[in-house]
C-alpha cells in the first residue's frame, strides 16, 4: 500500500492557563493517500494488506510545521516496532526504529504496532496486515486445435 509516516507539526497556538503557556503539537499517521491524526496517549488503527512472500516497507517520517520534513528528528526513545504474530508475517525493524518491513509468511491477520515517543508524550499505531494465500500461476502442460465454423 503505501509507508506509514508520522507527522509532526508545530501549529503555533498557544493554550493559554493563569501559569503557564505552550505550543500545541499534532503528530499524524500516513499510509497511502490517508492521514490520521494520532491522538496523544491513544492508538490509531489501519489496515494493509500483502501477499505471502510479499513484503511491505513501512516507515517513520518527522516533518515540521510547514510540512517538511526534518533531517535528524529527535525521539526521546527509538520508535519501537512489535506484531501480535510472527507465524503469520516477518516483522524487522531496524535499529533506529525508523523502519521495519512486514513480509507476508502465511494467510491469516498479523498486526503490526509502532510506538513513538516525541516531546515526552507517547504515540502509537497500530496497523492490522492481512497476508493472503498466493493463487498458484498457471502452468502449461499440453496444447489443443480448436475447429470453429467459418
Amino acid at each position: 500500500m503505501g509507508k506509514i509516516v508520522v507527522v509532526v507539526a508545530d501549529l503555533g497556538k498557544s493554550h493559554h492557563s493563569r501559569r503557564r503557556c505552550h505550543k500545541r503539537i499534532s503528530v499524524w499517521l500516513r499510509v497511502g493517500n490517508v492521514a490520521v491524526e494520532l491522538i496523544p496517549n491513544g492508538v490509531i488503527h489501519m489496515d494493509f494488506t500483502l501477499d505471502v512472500g510479499k513484503a511491505e516497507n513501512l516507515s517513520i517520517e518527522v516533518l515540521d510545521q510547514n510540512g517538511q520534513p526534518i533531517a535528524n528528528p529527535v525521539f526521546d526513545a527509538p520508535p519501537a516496532w512489535s506484531q501480535a504474530d510472527a507465524t503469520i508475517g516477518d516483522l524487522a525493524a531496524s535499529q533506529d526504529g525508523l523502519t521495519a518491513v512486514e513480509t507476508g509468511l502465511k494467510a491469516g491477520v498479523d498486526t503490526v504496532q509502532v510506538d513513538a515517543k516525541i516531546g515526552g508524550t507517547t504515540f502509537t499505531a497500530t496497523a492490522r496486515a492481512t497476508i493472503n494465500a498466493v493463487v498458484p500461476a498457471q502452468v502449461p502442460t499440453s496444447i489443443n486445435i480448436i475447429a470453429n465454423p467459418a
